[in-house]
Parts: structure tokens; sequence; C-alpha cells
């Protein structure tokens, strides 16, 4: 199964930002999500700091699902920023829900961790 609309928007980085989860893929290797955060994020965060995104997940059978790593840079008309993040491994046949747990922080400063269940099966 590829492409299950998620459609969750959460606000991050104080409320300066909103990150919205488009769309997940079903891969062999993982589930990625696909998301633009809106303003644009920063080339460079003041400070010296690093703005990292963070997903881990659950899924209704108890299997637990790690950062398997992503990209994002700002869309081709400057509006945005879209990115994609993969969290591993694939659930096997028969999971119906994923519960995510993202955190989008700007080091050193933690963020609130945003939870949300999409159903895949």
């Amino acid at each position: 199964m590829a492409g299950i609309h998620v459609g969750r928007t959460v606000q991050v980085l104080g409320g300066k930002h909103q990150l919205t989860v488009d769309r997940l893929d079903m891969e062999p290797g993982g589930v990625t999500f696909h998301y633009t955060v809106s303003p644009p994020l920063p080339e460079v965060v003041a400070g010296g700091g690093m703005l990292l995104l963070y997903v881990t997940a659950t899924d209704d059978q108890g299997n637990v699902y790690t950062d398997g790593g992503g990209a994002f840079g700002t869309a081709p008309d400057g509006s945005h920023t879209e990115g994609s993040v993969t969290v591993q491994p694939a659930p096997p046949a028969g999971v119906r829900d994923i519960t995510v747990d993202l955190v989008l922080s700007e080091s050193p400063t933690e963020e609130p961790h945003h939870r949300f269940t999409v159903r895949i099966g």
C-alpha cells in the first residue's frame, strides 16, 4: 500500500512554523512520512544551532519503529520547506494503525512532542 493521506498539521518551533504531514508511503524498508513546513525553515539557525526532526512510532500490535533518517529543503518557489523522514522497519502484515511521535527542535531547545495515529490497514 502506498500514498496514504495523513493531513495532520501541528505548530512547531514556538508557534513560528506550521508542520503538515501530508502523506505516508509504505515501503519495503519502512514507512516514509512526507511533510511541509510553512513558512520555510531558515537555512541557518541563530546561534549556530541545528534544526532536528526526530520521529518514532508504535503500532497497534506493539511494534516499535525508529527514525531512519530523511531529507529536507526549501521548495523551488521558496514558499515552504519540503521533506521526508522514514521510520524502520516496515510494519508486518495485519497492522492497522501506526501512532507517530514527532518533534522538530532547535538545538539545544527541545520542542514538545506531537503524537497522532494514522490508519494504515
